[in-house]
């Protein structure tokens, strides 16, 4: 399967039409050609395939359309002399990737034609909220601590273990600043994910015990249903008037 992206960036003048196979020399080289335009290198690295790196560029707001997954930049508009290296870098990365194969689309039933040869109708244009796009819940401004309540605490807590699969445990805990060997020191002292999902949560607790700050990370890392049912508790409780009015 072949993805296309077509990725804008209005205030640097710069226009990039890019294919990726999802596959890890076309994820390196896609890493490659985007890290200027990403400012934390950390997020970056965390990214293991095309579509994670996809979603990194929509929060970043960094792309306007996806269509089909080779990774080759067959249009380039970089009227921003500074830019030099990047197109440099960008035909390095063409040189190194195919064309992509031809597709079966848009009226051409034997596939034979290449997708950019072909018009493409107005009514077909795929849409830009391909991938999720749902608005995530606001988050108070002030630092609010983790409750000293036991019972709420725990429903916090359980929240967040039943709700974060492995994947999402190792990007919530890289996000909360555990080093990758902390991280793998509790996946092999425990076997189920929602265990140390509650072992690193009690980490985090003694570290920093700050709620806010892990209702950030939960929005960052794309888990707003998460943090709608954390504040629902808190209203529960009525833990701070700060929640009382909040609107999600």
């Amino acid at each position: 399967m072949q993805s296309e992206i077509e990725i804008n960036f209005d205030k640097l003048n710069v226009k990039i039409i890019a294919y990726f196979q999802n596959n890890d020399e076309s994820l390196l080289g896609a890493k490659e050609l985007f890290a200027p335009f990403i400012e934390s290198t950390r997020r970056l690295e965390a990214v293991t395939n095309i579509q994670q790196l996809l979603k990194l560029l929509q929060h970043r707001g960094l792309y306007s359309k996806i269509e089909y997954n080779t990774f080759r930049i067959f249009e380039k508009i970089i009227d921003d002399e500074s830019y030099s290296n990047l197109v440099a870098k960008q035909k390095e990365l063409c040189k190194k990737y195919p064309d992509p194969v031809p597709v079966k689309k848009y009226g051409d039933p034997k596939g034979l034609t290449d997708r950019r040869m072909v018009p493409v109708p107005t009514n077909q244009i795929p849409s830009p909220n391909i991938l999720n796009t749902r608005k995530p819940a606001p988050i108070p401004e002030n630092k609010i601590p983790i409750p000293k309540d036991e019972d709420m605490r725990n429903d916090i807590f359980n929240i967040i273990a039943n709700g974060v699969s492995l994947d999402v445990f190792r990007r919530l805990a890289r996000h909360l600043d555990f080093t990758k060997e902390e991280i793998k020191d509790i996946e092999l002292r425990h076997n189920d994910f929602r265990t140390q999902n509650l072992v690193l949560l009690r980490m985090y607790e003694t570290r920093r015990n700050s709620l806010t700050r892990l209702l950030k990370v939960l929005n960052l890392i794309e888990k707003p249903d998460l943090v709608r049912e954390i504040t629902e508790v808190l209203r529960k409780y009525s833990l701070d008037n700060n929640f009382n009015n909040l609107s999600i």
